[in-house]
């Protein structure tokens, strides 16, 4: 079951779903119309960053960067960035057994 987050501002909207194999995200106008949703895996993921002074989540994926307001203390949103990490932190290889097959 995907966690969702939805952002919304007087003309954007913001939708970040979590699921078990990774993230899809989607941005629309005030008009709804927007993209088709991105779909990323956690080892696309190269950076979680969560800002310590405003609400907000960032991902980076390659090039691209996700950035969208999220509600602190909210079971939801701390839930869906917990599942972020936690798959992002799976797909990144260790040092220790990246070296142990050289």
């Amino acid at each position: 079951m995907a966690i969702t987050i939805v952002a919304s501002a007087p003309l954007k909207k913001q939708t970040l779903e979590v699921h078990d194999e990774g993230i899809s995200y989607f941005e629309s106008t005030g008009f709804g119309m927007g993209e088709p949703p991105s779909h990323y895996s956690f080892d696309q993921i190269d950076a979680v960053v969560r800002s310590v002074t405003e609400p907000v989540l960032s991902l980076q994926i390659g090039t691209t960067v996700i950035k969208l307001a999220i509600k602190n203390g909210d079971q939801t949103h701390e839930a869906a960035i917990a599942q972020i990490v936690a798959g992002a932190k799976k797909s990144v290889v260790q040092p220790a057994a990246a070296d142990a097959g050289v």
